[in-house]
């Protein structure tokens, strides 16, 4: 396995945890807390939880930028 493989399943699975937790506490606010925020605003959180996340991770952050995906209009 190449490096580069060993980063991109290091993206992978932090994005997998990430998504898994907002939806969880977005299912939970709306059974236990009555509150509904919108797909987009979820979608939002998730993305710039993801780039929190892997900030500190430094072979990580170059993946982020050619991506340049960060949720400005989300």
């Amino acid at each position: 396995m190449s490096w580069k493989e060993i980063e991109w399943g290091r993206l992978y699975r932090l994005t997998v945890a990430v998504a898994i937790y907002y939806i969880w506490n977005e299912r939970n606010n709306r059974i236990f807390k009555m509150k509904c925020r919108s797909p987009q605003a979820i979608t939002r959180m998730v993305i710039q939880e993801i780039h929190v996340q892997a900030s500190g991770m430094t072979k990580l952050v170059g993946y982020l930028r050619r991506f340049n995906f960060y949720p400005g209009g989300v």
